[in-house]
């Protein structure tokens, strides 16, 4: 929910484009992104998942999916459970897999968001910097929000300078993947980077000042800790001895991480350490009800991320505190090979120090969450599955990496799809993959080898996708992993009316399509009770007995709200043309209309392309 708050535009602006980075991505959690732009009360389900129905779904999707790009590491997309209607297709141009070119992975939690207003041409951003990744993950996080205001004329914010850094590695990315972002995106993500160069951000309360720190996008990144520190204080849930030992060499250092991270470290590492904390168990999150557990694939249960999962440091010193919060682990690969991102605030010690978080001086903080760690003296850990995961985990970003080939083609009995499986696409012996579209069940599945294609034939417009979803299996030793991801292909032979086929699937009858229409003339000046309001003014006609499935078509005020939406916000209007215009192109949507449409729609559509002119 705070992550959906944080989307809400200010009064009177509107959103341009976003660009989302996230490590690991879950494309359902990616669906609530344009639900919580478009209806700022959305409901979640317990789970939560998106509840909005899918006709309040596909409108989001329609009206947003454009301004959005979403930058994740190549084979880390989690795979969702098959669709009904393939709701992904309108994303799947927005995701681009990417991998970090020092060898590590992708790993940053950071959200652009470019805000503008029609009235008066302001621009407005907002900087995200997490440490949850676009995910339904269950852990503890940590979330940094900032906003500011973009400068007029060509003079560059100091403390902003890193920011645009960022955005401008991620662009480069972004442009030299082996499936980059389409043109109009990549135009955006270098609109962000000049533009984040002239934005001032205020620091939140309790802070003076800030700074952003990108690691690992090719240029020399700086030590983000070069500053005396007299104690620091580690959060997060992976470490590595190293990077510790360096870290308290400048005083003593505390450290809150996870059990087994801890156990992990030498002895040595431990011993130089003030103090170690782990999460409390009572404070973790409860497991979730078997009834409300997510399915994968096989119907095997979802298992999200759960415990500690944020990455913070601070540092005291004198009566001054720093505190570095991002997507860094204190590992040698976030500091050496990955791609990652901090912002640094400073202040005051007595406000934001090592004390003031912890609550160390009687106040509430952050120990209350913590007990002292006890090293497990039985844990052990098993190579041969570590060795295990780290095959499939390669050979997962190996193949969202390399950019599969998909063709689609029209046949007598449908569409068939065909995987083009490179013969130069190298796996270990000890991995097996399977493939199949995410649009079809774990049935569908087929044995992937290099070299030799795939298909899958007798398939609807609709049940096309360009995500494929792998099963990844990786034996060692004793051992076997299995890794499931989705990876994003080339799609050629795409049909033109893929998405509207979609879209009708939806709108599959009159009173749908009337209630989809109530979405897209709802008051914009209003919440999204409005539509809601609509909806059931649909729904209470007589002769309904159900809002999705009537037995007749209700009578609805068409003429007055296309009226109304012509008046306050022509927008709404093109969107409704779309609309007109994806239907009408076959016999069975134009049916879906409501009777004597064209007669009420051509003054409407005509005045509109005056107001055009």
């Amino acid at each position: 929910m705070l992550l959906h708050e944080a989307l809400r535009p200010d009064p009177g602006f509107e959103l341009d484009h976003a660009l989302i980075t996230t490590y690991s991505l879950d494309l359902t959690a990616l669906l609530s992104v344009p639900l919580a732009l478009t209806f700022h009360d959305w409901r979640e389900a317990d789970d939560g998942q998106p509840s909005v129905d899918p006709i309040g779904l596909l409108e989001a999707l329609r009206a947003n999916a454009e301004k959005l790009t979403v930058v994740c590491q190549a084979g880390q997309i989690a795979v969702p459970a098959p669709q009904q209607q393939n709701v992904f297709a309108f994303l799947e141009d927005a995701v681009i897999q990417v991998t970090a070119p020092k060898g590590g992975v992708f790993h940053p939690k950071a959200w652009v968001l470019r805000f503008s207003s029609p009235a008066d041409d302001e621009v407005r951003y907002r900087f995200l910097c997490l440490s949850r990744n676009l995910t339904y993950d269950r852990s503890w996080d940590v979330a940094l929000r900032l906003d500011g205001k973009l400068r007029p004329g060509e003079r560059k914010v100091k403390a902003s300078a890193g920011a645009a850094r960022f955005a401008a590695g991620v662009a480069g990315l972004a442009a030299n993947t082996a499936l980059p972002a389409d043109e109009e995106r990549l135009r955006e993500l270098r609109r962000l980077a000049d533009e984040l160069a002239r934005v001032e951000f205020e620091p939140p309360e309790e802070f003076e000042e800030l700074r952003f720190h990108p690691l690992g996008l090719g240029h020399r990144s700086a030590d983000p800790f070069d500053v005396r520190r007299d104690r620091t204080l580690v959060i997060s849930p992976f470490l590595t001895a190293g990077t510790l030992e360096r870290l308290a060499e400048a005083g003593p250092c505390i450290v809150v991480s996870r059990q087994e991270s801890l156990d992990e470290l030498p002895g040595k590492t431990r011993e130089v350490l003030e103090q170690s904390y782990v999460l409390d168990p009572a404070a973790d999150a409860e497991p979730l009800d078997a009834d409300a557990t997510a399915e994968g694939t096989d119907g095997q249960p979802v298992v999200s991320f759960s415990g500690l999962h944020a990455k913070a440091y601070v540092a005291d010193c004198g009566w001054d505190a720093w505190v570095w919060v991002g997507s860094a682990n204190a590992t040698e690969a976030a500091f050496s090979s990955n791609v990652e991102l901090l912002v640094e605030l400073s202040g005051k010690k007595s406000r934001c120090g090592i004390n003031a978080i912890l609550g160390a001086d009687g106040d509430a903080g952050l120990l209350n969450l913590l007990q002292a760690y006890t090293p497990d003296v039985d844990a052990e850990a098993d190579e041969d599955l570590r060795r295990a995961e780290r095959l499939a985990d390669v050979a997962a970003r190996a193949i969202g990496a390399y950019g599969l080939e998909l063709r689609a083609k029209r046949t007598e009995g449908g569409f068939a799809l065909t995987l083009d499986a490179p013969g130069d696409l190298k796996l270990d012996p000890g991995v097996a993959v399977t493939a199949r579209p995410i649009t079809l069940g774990a049935e569908k599945a087929r044995g992937l080898t290099p070299g030799a294609p795939l298909s899958w034939e007798g398939l609807e417009a609709r049940q096309i996708s360009a995500f494929l979803a792998l099963e990844v299996t990786a034996r060692h030793g004793s051992a076997e992993c299995t890794r499931r991801a989705t990876v994003r292909a080339r799609l050629h032979g795409d049909p033109e009316d893929r998405k509207a086929e979609v879209m009708r699937s939806v709108l599959s009858s009159p009173e749908k399509l009337l209630r989809y229409l109530a979405f897209l003339l709802s008051d914009p000046d209003a919440d999204a009770a409005t539509a809601v309001e609509m909806i059931e003014m649909v729904s209470r006609e007589p002769g309904v007995s159900d809002p999705g499935e009537g037995n007749g078509t209700p009578e609805f005020p068409l003429f007055e709200n296309l009226v109304r939406a012509l008046a306050r916000d022509p927008r709404r209007i093109d969107r409704v043309a779309r609309l007109v215009a994806d239907l009408t192109r076959t016999e069975e949507g134009a049916a879906l209309l409501p009777p004597d449409f064209e007669r009420i729609w051509k003054p409407i559509w005509q005045a509109r392309q005056e107001l055009i002119k």
